[in-house]
This record gives structure tokens, sequence and C-alpha cells, in this order.
């Protein structure tokens, strides 16, 4: 069976390295980290993932709110 390909938005880094090591090492899940609305849009456009987990803040108005 084919799992779930998974695009990780981190845009500190800090927890999204251990989730993707975690996701991709532990649970063999294909998965891609970006740290920015750019590089979340080039991997959209280049794969379409199955689940986006995001880490950014709700109140922000920045451009992770775009995504």
């Amino acid at each position: 069976p084919q799992s779930a390909f998974i695009l990780i938005y981190d845009p500190d880094g800090d927890r999204g390295d251990a989730l993707r090591d975690y996701l991709r090492d532990e649970r063999q899940f294909p998965c891609v980290l970006v740290d920015s609305v750019d590089a979340a849009r080039d991997s959209l456009q280049t794969r379409a993932p199955d689940v986006i987990v995001a880490r950014f803040d709700p109140q922000s108005n920045g451009p992770a709110a775009k995504l």
C-alpha cells in the first residue's frame, strides 16, 4: 500500500526537522519540510500532498495566512 505524502510547513524549522525525521525514518511516510510560503507553493506544484501540517500563528496577517 502507498503511504500518504505529507507537506510540513514550519517557518522556524525547529520542530519541523524532528517531525519530518520521525515521519520519514520511523513511520516510513514520504514527506517534505518547507520553511517559507514560496517553498510550500513550489512543493504543491511539484506534488500534491495528502496531508499538510502547518505551524504558524493563526492571528498573524503574514504570508502563511494566505497559504
